[in-house]
């Protein structure tokens, strides 16, 4: 169930997503995030252009989760994901917290980027 809803969640906000007219890889973007053990650790972060669009939005949020349920099926299933949509993307920007894994707390951190600098661009 909570695959179904986090692919759900990630099909909407690709479909309101809207991007901003400036380059989101000159805005810097500081965050804290909870390691493997246990402690804050802070990062900056540059832009996430997944789709290579020109710009991190919601899309390259989307995709991102999107990857993360489909893989967590393909592994309950025993199969590989094969020629996955930007997965040499997915792969280099996807594991934003550097925690080793591509999960649903990544897209979350692009999602507040984009707020952060829709904010900026206004």
């Amino acid at each position: 169930m909570k695959k179904f809803i986090s692919v759900l969640a990630a099909a909407a906000l690709g479909m309101c997503a809207v991007p901003v007219t400036a380059s989101a890889d000159d805005v810097p973007y500081v965050f804290s995030y909870m390691g493997k053990d246990g402690a804050f650790h802070d990062h900056v972060m540059y832009g996430c252009d997944v789709n290579e669009d020109g710009f991190t939005d919601a899309r390259d949020a989307t995709i991102i989760l999107a990857y993360y349920a489909d893989l967590s099926v393909a592994d309950e299933l025993g199969k590989e994901l094969i020629d996955y949509p930007f997965i040499d993307n997915i792969k280099k920007y996807g594991d934003v917290t550097e925690d080793g894994r591509i999960d649903g707390r990544d897209s979350m951190i692009i999602l507040r980027y984009y707020a952060y600098i829709s904010g900026e661009t206004e």
